[in-house]
């Protein structure tokens, strides 16, 4: 496949652009094959890239990244192979594998064979965003003492995936939602994979090293105050953003914190929550399916219809029949 397939997409994460909502970074049909590549941005700290090729002919090209920071790819089918200009050494992104990468700035060849299709999420973790949350410990150390080069890149590691990592990217890739919910949903999903990975790496080069994340009584303060906001706002919900700038702690505490506390994440709380309000409305109340899904927060009955028969097994026509005055 010519260079001219890929040739709109400088490489990932140019400083000179922010982009704050869902962004198309190459969408492209032709008679080479299929080229879509999506790029979301949290707080101008995180980037997750979706990509989703069906190729006919190969594709191969020079592209230079300015990370500054941590990248891991997520493959979910298929394999491109990469080469690092400045170490020289070629890895792989494959179906149910995860591979992080330490990279300042760096100039990588990316290949994918013809005949064969290639999904995965990539996501970048800028500077500013591992100073906020590491723990002070050796990884930390090591990270930032090497973003200090100006021109570098290192393998951190290439592990397989686990069932719950491989389910949590999979929920990430195929978000179900729109609007204000899918904004909360994927940022709340790609915490919990970043966490988990990092959390893994770190596990297993600093064993003995086992300095976590603490809470202190106003985080637990602020987490209780993060869920009050969300069940008074269950129909239009902040974002983890908005939601960390209110209670005045950041992102990353906020997700882990809350799943600690309250054994959920906040999406899975808002969500639980929505179902349980409509369940008791479907019940007891005198509104119909489309009145009750956008009291809930669902523009779209279907939706909401789905989400009900996913955590209770039943479409919420049947449980309106239960009622003492159905029509």
């Amino acid at each position: 496949m010519s260079k001219g397939f890929l040739s709109s997409f400088k490489g990932f994460s140019n400083e000179n652009e922010v982009f704050s909502t869902e962004k198309t970074i190459l969408k492209r049909i032709d008679e080479n094959g299929k080229c879509n590549l999506s790029e979301i941005n949290f707080n101008d700290t995180v980037f997750l890239y979706r990509s989703d090729y069906l190729l006919k002919t190969e594709i191969k090209q020079e592209m230079v990244h300015k990370i500054d920071g941590v990248a891991f790819t997520v493959g979910l089918e298929g394999t491109m192979k990469l080469k690092s200009q400045l170490s020289n050494k070629e890895f792989f992104s494959k179906k149910s594998h995860i591979n992080m990468h330490l990279i300042s700035e760096d100039s990588i060849y990316h290949e994918i064979p013809k005949s064969s299709s290639y999904k995965a999420l990539s996501f970048i973790l800028k500077k500013q965003f591992l100073e906020k949350v590491l723990p002070e410990n050796k990884l930390k150390e090591q990270i930032f003492s090497s973003l200090r080069e100006s021109y570098f890149s290192k393998e951190l590691c290439n592990i397989k995936m686990d069932t719950k990592m491989s389910f949590l990217a999979n929920e990430i890739y195929s978000s179900p939602m729109l609007g204000k919910l899918n904004q909360l949903y994927l940022e709340s999903k790609s915490l919990e994979v970043i966490h988990n990975c990092l959390n893994s790496f770190s596990q297993n080069e600093f064993k003995n090293d086992s300095n976590g994340i603490k809470f202190s009584q106003y985080d637990i303060e602020a987490l209780h105050k993060a869920r009050k906001i969300l069940l008074e706002n269950m129909n239009n919900p902040p974002s983890i953003e908005e939601l960390s700038k209110i209670v005045k702690l950041n992102d990353f505490k906020l997700q882990l914190g809350f799943k600690k506390l309250f054994n959920l994440t906040p999406y899975a709380f808002l969500l639980e929550e929505r179902m349980q309000k409509a369940k008791v409305l479907l019940e007891q109340s005198e509104y119909n399916i489309n009145e009750i899904a956008l009291i809930v927060g669902y523009s779209y009955a279907q939706n909401f219809s789905n989400a009900f028969f996913k955590r209770f097994g039943m479409r919420p026509k049947e449980l309106m029949k239960t009622r003492k005055y159905y029509y």
